[in-house]
């Protein structure tokens, strides 16, 4: 188990002391030290007997088989092998094994060139044999779309679990001898490459599938280097079933049908995570709103048009009289409505107004009180 990296922290680095296990290790310790005693006591079967469970869990039906192998283009040549489903029976038909994956940490010491690094760890507990495979995934956006950025969180998120997956899958497999598992490999591959009688509805059905997660027919094809559907034969349904394993394990498009794409000069889809700072996106807004503005231009003039009433004839138009501008003015005047007249109202006489007043009847003085006159 030299591959397994060794912890150094259990002594003082002063003294020299060896420091006491916390209560973690020592419950970590304790679970290995009884799987390694129980392996010992009930050892595994013979390699023959193994390989021969291993080989009818993965070809127990042909959905099982489709799905215990990948595909994807690396440089100039499309790799295939066995997927993390195929690990999975492996791991579960070999037995006395320990596995896991745990994060590393998010690389982003270049702004860049950002990658989340998953490790896992495969330890054989009867034959004290072990492995750890570290990985590392970016989570960097395609630079065909300009300037590469950060996924988002849940992407980030969902890198790393195929991140882990695949780790987890290469642990198994360098752990557990190929001669083990190679025959049910072979048989894997036999039973996806079918025979000629269902090759046109297997085919049909791998084609559809694709489409789940956008891949169109004619990406497929230029990935395939055919030219239509007849050009799949039998020789690369394994290579077909193998790429739709990829992207169900977590691979990207870009991924899986890169290479050709670029080869033959199809058009690459959109991704999932858009770069806002993409140069041609506010062409394609400019373009698109244009269009938008021209449809609507022409149906509000399509209804405009159905709407309009019928013009009359000409005939009908010159026998029409026109009256003088005078005339319409005097014309209005007439039948405009008078103002009603205000009615004034009557006041009733007060003390202060002087119709109501008299003069009050005072007694005349008598003679001999009025003043002689001059």
């Amino acid at each position: 188990m030299s591959d397994v990296a060794t912890n150094n922290d259990d002594h003082d680095s002063a003294t020299g002391e060896i420091m006491a296990p916390t209560s973690m290790e020592a419950a970590i310790s304790a679970e290995i030290n009884q799987q390694v005693m129980t392996a010992h006591r009930f050892p595994r079967r013979r390699d023959k007997d193994i390989s021969s469970e291993i080989m009818s869990r993965a070809t127990l039906n042909d959905q099982i088989a489709s799905e215990c192998m990948y595909s994807k283009p690396q440089g100039n040549k499309q790799v295939t092998g066995p997927s993390a489903r195929f690990a999975e029976i492996v791991f579960a038909s070999f037995g006395n094994l320990r596995v896991a994956a745990r994060f590393v940490r998010i690389d982003d010491d270049h702004p860049l060139r950002q990658a989340v690094v998953v490790e896992a760890v495969c330890l054989d507990l009867q034959s004290n044999n072990g492995r750890v495979v570290p990985n590392r995934r970016s989570i960097m956006t395609s630079p065909k779309n300009g300037q590469p950025r950060p996924y988002p969180a849940e992407l980030i998120n969902t890198t790393m679990a195929a991140a882990a997956s695949i780790a987890t899958r290469e642990a198994i497999l360098k752990v557990v001898p190929k001669s083990v598992w190679i025959e049910a490999y072979e048989r894997v591959v036999a039973v996806i490459q079918g025979d000629q009688k269902t090759l046109g509805e297997r085919r049909a059905k791998a084609i559809a599938a694709f489409g789940g997660y956008g891949v169109k027919p004619a990406d497929l094809f230029a990935a395939l280097n055919v030219p239509d559907e007849n050009g799949i034969g039998l020789d690369l349904m394994p290579t077909l079933i193998g790429m739709y394993t990829a992207l169900k394990e977590g691979e990207g498009i870009e991924a899986v049908l890169g290479r050709a794409r670029e080869e033959s000069g199809a058009p690459a889809p959109k991704p999932s995570v858009r770069s806002p700072l993409a140069d041609d996106e506010p062409k394609q807004a400019a373009e698109t709103s244009r269009q938008d503005h021209e449809k609507i231009k022409e149906a509000v003039q399509t209804v405009a048009n159905k709407q309009q009433p019928r013009e009359a004839p000409q005939e009908a138009r010159t026998e029409a009289k026109i009256e003088p501008a005078t005339q319409q003015r005097a014309t209005r005047k007439t039948h405009r409505r008078r103002p009603k007249a205000r009615k004034r109202r009557s006041r009733a006489p007060t003390r202060r107004s002087r119709t109501a007043w008299t003069k009050p009847a005072w007694p005349r003085r008598p003679p001999s009180c009025r003043k002689p006159s001059p």
